[in-house]
């Protein structure tokens, strides 16, 4: 706010910003390479490791995966998802034991676009608005042509699974399935088959993680390396009116 004299009161103000939509695609895949195996036990706990490839991998991924007192991978509450960033494809694929195999064997591919966001900061409210602009034509900008922002973004999506262990319940299982059951009470659902639902309650999730992570990377930024641009601003500011106009 370099031309807003210190002693004026700002309520709001708007600018755009160029950035990325993050857009998921689900499918089932059974024919997926990912699978879970034993590991080894360790004071009455059982570590599972998830190896396979994805379409886009190099080399096989290992993903830890902890089931508390289970002898076999029917009872375990265990859900992995592996997230592959390579040549510019991004892919995640999903891997779940029983009590969460509406998941298991879910693929998807994420895409980002960059987009023109405006956002909007009320001050007297607290909140920030964001919201994607409609141009009409694609947005040639790309804030990073290096594509290493969305490699990090889908790796970050990767390292969330290996930092998460399933003990009673898995956290990422019950918050896929928290979301699809949202997804069934708005759908109606009537028949009982969830598969595709699953899937959109999947790509939601990660579309929802992916636009998180994103700011986190902005937020670091700005305050860790105090990397910032210039942009015009609409504000509206405190007025006071004296007479008749």
């Amino acid at each position: 706010m370099d031309d807003i004299p210190q002693d004026y009161k700002l309520l709001s103000y708007a600018y755009n910003e160029t950035g990325y939509s993050a857009s998921v695609e689900c499918e089932r895949n059974t024919s997926s390479a990912l699978s879970f195996k034993f590991s080894q036990k360790v004071d009455n706990v059982d570590i599972w490791e998830v190896e396979g490839t994805l379409p886009n991998s190099i080399s096989s991924e290992f993903v830890p995966v902890m089931a508390w007192h289970r002898d076999n991978l029917d009872e375990a509450t265990a859900l992995a998802w592996v997230g592959v960033s390579n040549d510019g494809i991004h892919m995640i694929g999903i891997l779940a034991s029983k009590l969460y195999r509406n998941f298991s064997e879910v693929q998807c591919t994420v895409r980002f676009t960059p987009t023109v966001f405006s956002i909007s900061v009320n001050h007297t409210k607290n909140a920030i608005n964001v919201s994607p602009i409609e141009t009409g034509s694609p947005v040639t900008v790309d804030v990073d042509p290096t594509g290493h922002l969305q490699s990090n973004a889908v790796r970050s999506v990767n390292l969330l699974s290996r930092m998460t262990t399933s003990l009673y319940v898995s956290v990422l299982g019950e918050a896929l399935d928290y979301n699809l059951q949202t997804v069934i009470l708005s759908s109606n659902n009537t028949n009982g088959d969830v598969s595709n639902l699953a899937l959109q309650a999947a790509s939601e999730s990660f579309i929802a993680i992916l636009d998180d992570i994103l700011g986190i990377y902005g937020g670091a930024q700005l305050v860790l390396s105090n990397d910032s641009t210039q942009a015009d601003i609409s504000a509206c500011l405190e007025a006071v009116q004296i007479g008749q106009l």
